[in-house]
């Protein structure tokens, strides 16, 4: 595993784990498990090879049904891993978002918009915290849990922000920073207001913000509808993550 795909993994768990989660045993794998939103599972540690991995899945899937197990290249099993759990019928399809990361001195996109000078970036509270949520829940159309973000705030590693145009909140993002690295997380601009280059400044202006923080590295996980978007500002693919539902109607170890 090189460098900065375990620096972006590091990133990622050390933010699902501010939300709340727990440690859980199985087949010579140790399961991290979020306690509620946003419902993920991964392999915390592999003490030994695993066998019959499907299984394992779907002794989960009885206590946490709708969460989503989220796994990348693992190494000597992902071979295994991956064709246990994409059999026909026994999963639900396969997500996967891109994680992408950008070395700060060859950050490229720097053009001044005069629009830029109508936008800040505002620090949330937690007093603030279940106004963010609300406007986070409709830029990614689905529920954000409160508690869950008052919990990563917690963390002092963990910031998280209003975006403003004119005052008006109109997207939001949440920054994890940890020595030199930055990862953004949440980043998202209210549907209605998308398609006007919006993103594009707010993303100039939190990299640019944060490059003067001592920031060599960021890092996020993007989906298809924004990877041209980091594109331009100098992101390069790095690995894929892979997201899959566990869905008790399908997963049914006594099957």
């Amino acid at each position: 595993m090189n460098n900065i795909k375990f620096i972006a993994i590091r990133d990622m768990l050390k933010l699902w784990q501010s939300y709340g989660y727990r440690k859980v045993q199985g087949n010579g794998v140790e399961w991290g498990i979020t306690n509620g939103w946003p419902f993920k599972i991964w392999i915390n540690r592999k003490e030994k090879c695993f066998q019959d991995f499907a299984a394992e899945i779907a002794n989960l899937t009885i206590q946490y049904p709708g969460f989503s197990f989220c796994f990348w290249d693992v190494g000597e099993n992902s071979c295994q891993l991956v064709e246990q759990i994409t059999k026909p019928g026994m999963h639900s399809p396969i997500t996967s978002l891109q994680s992408m990361h950008l070395r700060m001195d060859y950050f490229s996109y720097r053009t001044e918009d005069p629009v830029s000078t109508k936008i800040n970036i505002v620090p949330v509270r937690q007093s603030d915290v279940e106004l963010w949520c609300h406007y986070c829940s409709l830029g990614f159309n689905y529920n954000v849990d409160p508690e869950a973000v008052s919990n990563a705030l917690k963390d002092i590693s963990n910031r998280v922000y209003f975006l403003l145009f004119n005052g008006n909140v109109c997207g939001g993002v949440l920054i994890r920073k940890e020595y030199n690295v930055m990862g953004i997380h949440q980043f998202f601009v209210l549907p209605e207001l998308r398609g006007n280059g919006l993103a594009r400044i707010f993303l100039q202006k939190i990299l640019t913000e944060d490059a003067s923080q001592d920031v060599t590295l960021s890092i996020l996980q993007a989906s298809s509808m924004g990877i041209g978007l980091y594109k331009k500002f100098g992101f390069v693919n790095d690995f894929e993550l892979y997201s899959i539902k566990l869905l008790k109607e399908i997963w049914d170890p006594c099957e």
